[in-house]
């Protein structure tokens, strides 16, 4: 192997914005290492074979609301989006995580990925034959097309001013913000919630239609109702109505076996579904079965 380290420049974006390549060398700290996507789709592939065969992939303009209940893996699905939108389909992506630093981010995108522990890889106690794959892999996520911004306490103003900004010099496929919640912290009145939760959608909603990209959402949500199947399962009625009405798209997403007090054969350990409740390419409620790995934090396809 000719190189022995990846040393990655690139000058710092705009605002906060910190470029992947700035945080992957931060994250292994100069150590000797610093899927198919579906064809003929009319928008950006998610990396799900069903979800983009029945949806079409997140589409330029439309805005998409992710709701997730807590300790289900809400994270974890952006990592693996991300990794299927930019890492694989090349796709320039911004993200806007105030929950989790950019540094965290991608430490978990790269353990996530190769299985192993920053830790690990920073000793570099491996074999050569790892070393070369995990080099590789690596590699692709340092070279990926992503734009972090993971500053605390951003209004909805501020991040469409700095989405505006952003895509005025750079070309932008798709803008990730994780998550609805953190706009309403500071918010505990009902009435001033649901004006915030409306104010914030909407303003995505602009902001997808103006830069003509696909903008989503990530929610948490909590399921309403007492468990009566032994299970928990988030329905449309668990989002709030201005959501529902201005949202182009709502993917609800829920792990059964977590809350499933009978396990069975149906709902097997590392199911999760992906429930498509609002789509303009989907006529009803239609769930799509993938797999969760615990191990790893990370969706993926069933095979």
């Amino acid at each position: 192997m000719e190189k022995e380290s990846l040393e990655l420049t690139e000058p710092s974006g705009v605002f906060a914005f910190t470029t992947i390549r700035d945080v992957v060398n931060q994250t292994l700290q100069n150590s000797i290492f610093e899927s198919v996507i579906a064809d003929n789709l009319s928008g950006i592939s998610s990396g799900f074979k069903k979800l983009d065969h029945l949806t079409g992939g997140f589409h330029p303009s439309e805005f998409t609301l992710i709701g997730i209940r807590p300790s289900m893996g809400k994270t974890a699905l952006l990592l693996s989006l991300l990794f299927n939108i930019a890492v694989t389909g090349k796709k320039k992506s911004v993200v806007f995580s105030p929950e989790r630093t950019s540094k965290k981010l991608v430490q978990r995108l790269i353990e996530s990925e190769t299985g192993m522990s920053v830790e690990k890889i920073r000793q570099a106690k491996l074999k050569d034959s790892d070393k070369e794959h995990l080099h590789t892999l690596i590699g692709s996520i340092a070279n990926a097309e992503i734009l972090i911004d993971d500053s605390q306490n951003l209004t909805i103003e501020e991040v469409v001013e700095r989405c505006q900004s952003i895509a005025g010099t750079h070309h932008v496929d798709i803008i990730m913000v994780d998550y609805l919640e953190t706009f309403l912290k500071h918010t505990t009145d009902p009435e001033e919630k649901t004006f915030t939760q409306e104010r914030v959608v909407e303003a995505l909603k602009k902001l997808a239609v103006e830069l003509n990209v696909p903008v989503i959402l990530f929610s948490k949500v909590e399921k309403t109702g007492a468990i009566s199947t032994g299970k928990l399962h988030l329905t449309l009625d668990d989002i709030p109505d201005c959501i529902k009405a201005k949202a182009d798209s709502i993917i609800l997403v829920d792990r059964p076996y977590v809350d499933q007090i009978q396990k069975d054969d149906k709902y097997k350990h590392g199911c999760a579904d992906l429930i498509i409740a609002k789509n303009a390419y989907v006529s009803n409620a239609t769930t799509v079965s993938v797999r969760f790995l615990d191990s790893i934090d990370k969706f993926v396809d069933f095979e």
